[in-house]
This record gives structure tokens, sequence and C-alpha cells, in this order.
């Protein structure tokens, strides 16, 4: 975080680790559908990258 990046948080995982964002570190996102998976588009998981 402190290089600028963004860190999300799968809103999933917490609930079911019995987690809410409270429990997140400062700067920690709570990550929607379109935000968590947005990285991957334009990318064939072929090209291994």
């Amino acid at each position: 975080m402190d290089k600028g990046i963004t860190i999300f948080a799968c809103p999933a995982c917490l609930k079911a680790a019995g987690k809410s964002e409270a429990d997140l570190m400062p700067g920690v996102k709570i990550a929607d559908k379109e935000q968590f998976f947005s990285f991957t588009k334009g990318k064939n998981p072929d090209d291994g990258l």
C-alpha cells in the first residue's frame, strides 16, 4: 500500500472467516465483483502470463 497498490478483500472470504470490514488493515478495500475480477479482463490464461 505504501507503493500506491490497492489491496482488495473478497467479501465472501471475509464472511466465511467470520470477519468484517472493521477487521481489515487500514487502506484495504472491500471488493465488488467487477473490481475484484477486472484485472483479468483482456488476458488469456493460455498466454502464459
